[in-house]
C-alpha cells in the first residue's frame, strides 16, 4: 500500500491485457479497478492507467495483424457513486484513443451498494434538483403553478429546520449546485484520523552539490531515500532564466522539461495533485521556479497545468542566517562557578596564590548570598579540605546543567603558565 504509482499501474494493466489477448480464446474480460484502494491511486489515476495500458497493447495490433478475439472488458464496481466517477474518468481518458470505446452508460446489475458518502451525494443531488425546478418555475413567473408547488413545499420543509437568517443563502447555493451534472457531485466523508493522514504533505529536500542536485524524500516510510541527479548547472540556469519571465510557448513547453531534467525518476511519482508538496531548498536551488513542476506525461499525452495550480506547493529555505529562538535570563538566585588553580602540578603549573584567591572569592560571594560551586586544584594535586578538585568533566557538568533554571556567574582564579603569577578573574551573566 502506498507504493503503486500510476506508471507502474500502466505497466500492470498492459501486462494484464497482453496476457489475456495472448490466450487467444477469451472474448470477454471482467476486472475491478486494481490499485485504487485506500492509500494508493485515486479513481482518476487508476482509470488513466487502465486506458493507457490497454491502448498500449492494442496500438500495435492494426492491419495486417488480425484483431484480437477479446472485444469486451467489464470493470466491476459495487459502489454506485464510485461507479459513476469511474465511468466519467474512463470516458475522459479514452476520448482521444480510437482503440478503445467506453459505453455511454453504466450497465447496472443486482447487488450495487450505497455507502455513507454515496447516500449523502444522492440526497444532495435530489435536493438540488428540487431547488432547480422550483427556481426555474419562479423565473418563469409561475411561483404558485401546479408543477412547482410540490418541489417548493418539500424544499421549504427541508429549509425550515435551519436558522431563518441563512435559509436564503442555503437556497442560493442549492440553485448553483443544481447547474452541476449529477455524476460530477462528490462528497468525501472520513473519520478525523483518516483526514489527518490524507493531509500529510510530501516533503522533499533539494540541495546543490558537487556534480548536480541532491534530493531526499521525507515520507512515512522507515527509510529516507537520497538521489544525486547529475545536472549541468549552466543549462539549469538557462532554464531558470527562460521560466522567470516565460513566453506563452515556454510556459506551456518547459515545465515538462524541468520535471524530467532535475527530478529523480522514482521521485516523480510523488509529484501529484493528491497531496501538498513541501520543498526544502538552499540558496542555490531556491532560485528555481519549482512552481512550474508538472506530472510526467507519456509522450504525446495531453499537457496538464503545472502542479502549483492544482495543489498547494510551498518552500522552506535552509540557511545559517535564519533567526533562532533564544532563552532569556532565568529567574532564581544568582549562582557562581569558581575555579582556582586547575594547573597540573607535575608540569609545574601549581600556583598556591591562585588557590588562596579562589577560596577568598568563593567566601566573598557566599557572604553576598550567591550559590557557589567551587573547584580548587587539579585532580592529582594536594586536596583542599571539603573542596572538590577541578576536573574538566565536573566543570562542564556545572556549566551546562548546574544552572538550568537560574543565571550563572563564573569567576576564575587560575594560571596556566609557571612564569605568570597572580590570578585572572572574570564575571559574566548568562542563561544556561
Amino acid at each position: 500500500m502506498g507504493t503503486l504509482t500510476e506508471r507502474r499501474a500502466v505497466q500492470m494493466y498492459a501486462s494484464l491485457l497482453g496476457e489475456v489477448v495472448a490466450l487467444g480464446h477469451v472474448g470477454t474480460l471482467a476486472t475491478v479497478l486494481v490499485g485504487s484502494g485506500t492509500g494508493n491511486l485515486s479513481v482518476n489515476q487508476a482509470a488513466r492507467a487502465l486506458v493507457r495500458g490497454f491502448a498500449g497493447v492494442l496500438a500495435p495490433l492494426g492491419p495486417p495483424t488480425p484483431p484480437p478475439r477479446l472485444t469486451d472488458v467489464f470493470v466491476v464496481e459495487v459502489d454506485r457513486l464510485r461507479a459513476e466517477q469511474l465511468h466519467l474518468a474512463l470516458t475522459s481518458a479514452a476520448a482521444q484513443l480510437p482503440q478503445l470505446r467506453i459505453c455511454p452508460e453504466l450497465r447496472e446489475e443486482s447487488g450495487g451498494l450505497l455507502f455513507g458518502p454515496s447516500a449523502a451525494v444522492y440526497a444532495l443531488t435530489a435536493l438540488t434538483g428540487l431547488a432547480g425546478r422550483a427556481g426555474a418555475a419562479a423565473r418563469d413567473g409561475m411561483p404558485g403553478g401546479p408543477d412547482s408547488r410540490p418541489e417548493e413545499d418539500v424544499l421549504r420543509t427541508v429549509l425550515a429546520g435551519f436558522d431563518p437568517n441563512i435559509q436564503g443563502k442555503i437556497r442560493e447555493q442549492l440553485l448553483q449546485l443544481a447547474e452541476v451534472e449529477r455524476t460530477e457531485l462528490t462528497l468525501t466523508v472520513r473519520r478525523p484520523v483518516d483526514a489527518q493522514d490524507d493531509s500529510l504533505p510530501v516533503r522533499m529536500s533539494v540541495q546543490s552539490g558537487v556534480g548536480g542536485l541532491r534530493w531526499a524524500a521525507l515520507t512515512g516510510r522507515a527509510t529516507v531515500p537520497e538521489r544525486l541527479v547529475p545536472v549541468d548547472m549552466d543549462l539549469l540556469r538557462e532554464l531558470v532564466d527562460r521560466l522567470t519571465e516565460p513566453t506563452v510557448d515556454d510556459a506551456r513547453e518547459l515545465p515538462d522539461l524541468l520535471s524530467r531534467f532535475v527530478v529523480p525518476p522514482d521521485f516523480q511519482r510523488l509529484l501529484t495533485d493528491d497531496a501538498t508538496v513541501l520543498l526544502e531548498l538552499d540558496r542555490d536551488t531556491a532560485s528555481v521556479p519549482w512552481e512550474f513542476l508538472a506530472e510526467i506525461q507519456q509522450a504525446g499525452g495531453e499537457k496538464r497545468d503545472p502542479l502549483a495550480i492544482r495543489t498547494r506547493l510551498s518552500r522552506q529555505l535552509r540557511t545559517p542566517y535564519s533567526r533562532v529562538m533564544t532563552e532569556g535570563l532565568a529567574d532564581g538566585p544568582l549562582r557562581a562557578l569558581v575555579i582556582g588553580d586547575p594547573g597540573d602540578p607535575e608540569k609545574g603549573f601549581q600556583l598556591p596564590g591562585a588557590r588562596r584567591e579562589a577560596l577568598a572569592v568563593a567566601t566573598q560571594l557566599k557572604d553576598l548570598g550567591v550559590k557557589v560551586s567551587l573547584f580548587v586544584g587539579a585532580a592529582n594535586s594536594t586536596r583542599q579540605p571539603g573542596v572538590d578538585p577541578a576536573r574538566r568533566l565536573d566543570v562542564l557538568r556545572v556549566l551546562l546543567c548546574g544552572a538550568t533554571t537560574s543565571s550563572t556567574t563564573a569567576a576564575t582564579a587560575t594560571s596556566t603558565s609557571p612564569v605568570r603569577a597572580g590570578a585572572r578573574a572574570g564575571c559574566s551573566r548568562t542563561a544556561c
